[in-house]
């Protein structure tokens, strides 16, 4: 434990069965993992830290189990794709099954025999 003062290592060493707080800063993200790595070897498990950026590593040197915060952001978005391509579906037949009427006078749809009628029903 070179990077925790010895003052400091006999406090820890004394309470290890005591909860303990312990508060430091460190100058660059390597000295922090180090440090963590440090405290977990000496007995301690229950490590937070805190830091203005993600440190790649940490995770690891703190000893948590990867996160299953992606699974369940990924199963609520399937969910809600699959609702919504759900709530899409038409109620009656679909699109392709509705009977085509001939285009009427004035209508702008440009294509004989398939008005934007036709559609209509296909929308919920």
């Amino acid at each position: 434990m070179g990077l925790i003062p010895t003052p400091v290592q006999n406090t820890l060493r004394a309470r290890a069965d005591k909860h303990v707080g312990l508060l430091a800063e460190y100058s660059n993200p390597g000295e922090l993992v180090e440090a963590v790595e440090a405290v977990r070897r000496e007995g301690y498990s229950k490590i937070d830290t805190f830091t203005p950026f993600p440190i790649h590593g940490m995770d690891h040197s703190m000893g948590l189990s990867p996160s299953k915060l992606g699974y369940i952001v990924i199963g609520g978005g399937l969910g809600a794709a699959m609702t919504a391509a759900l709530a899409r579906l038409p109620q009656g037949s679909p699109w392709f099954v509705r009977p085509v009427s001939a285009a009427r006078l004035g209508d702008d749809a440009g294509v004989v025999g398939a008005g934007l009628a036709a559609f209509d029903g296909a929308r919920p």
